[in-house]
């Protein structure tokens, strides 16, 4: 899967400071089951890079 489709996969959001991540679709055998996303947090010039494992 490319990185440019994973982006509709997930739905990222920020409240009161904590960092939400939630797939929009259950990995499944369509999918696939095993899969890493990478996403980029600034706060000022700070950058920092997180990874995840989506693993079932």
């Amino acid at each position: 899967m490319s990185p440019a489709n994973r982006g509709n996969k997930i739905a990222i959001s920020l409240s009161n400071g904590r960092l939400n991540v939630a797939l929009r679709k259950s990995p499944n055998e369509l999918y696939g089951s095993y899969v890493k996303y990478s996403i980029y947090l600034r706060k000022g010039n700070v950058f920092t890079k997180v990874t995840f494992d989506v693993n079932l």
